[in-house]
């Protein structure tokens, strides 16, 4: 049997994270790199699926990041 080697952080406030700065660029690039296929057949299905779950992960923290910013309810309990 393998260790356990995952943790579960209970997070409702959103604070974990909240101030580490988003690393835009490679997801830049690889948007970039999308939207420049021409040949999307050298790919497999489980790329396309990493490639989906890359996105879609960093989407949602960006739209954390703008929830964050455009509510001051949330950015008073991030200072305490």
């Amino acid at each position: 049997m393998k260790p356990n080697t995952h943790t579960v952080l209970h997070d409702p406030h959103g604070f974990f994270g909240a101030d580490l700065p988003l690393d835009r660029a490679p997801y830049e690039r690889l948007v970039a790199a999308v939207l420049s296929w021409t040949d999307p057949t050298t790919l497999t299905s489980h790329d396309f699926e990493q490639i989906a779950l890359q996105l879609t992960g960093h989407a949602r923290a960006v739209a954390t990041d703008v929830r964050r910013h455009g509510d001051p309810r949330r950015a008073r309990l991030h200072r305490r």
